[in-house]
């Protein structure tokens, strides 16, 4: 998502992140200062109740 965020001509505010909670994570500021925040879990599956 970070790589379409740039290609979209959108500049996030840094590199994803591996957090300690097992996301990747990285912000984006709209234009009313508004942070979005994108995580992505690190292990398992994407779908709730998902098998890894």
């Amino acid at each position: 998502m970070h790589r379409h965020a740039l290609a979209c001509g959108l500049r996030p505010d840094s590199e994803p992140r591996d957090a300690s909670w097992d996301e990747r994570y990285f912000h984006i500021t709209d234009p009313d200062g508004h942070e979005l925040s994108f995580a992505v879990p690190l292990h398992g599956s994407l779908e709730p109740g998902g098998a890894s």
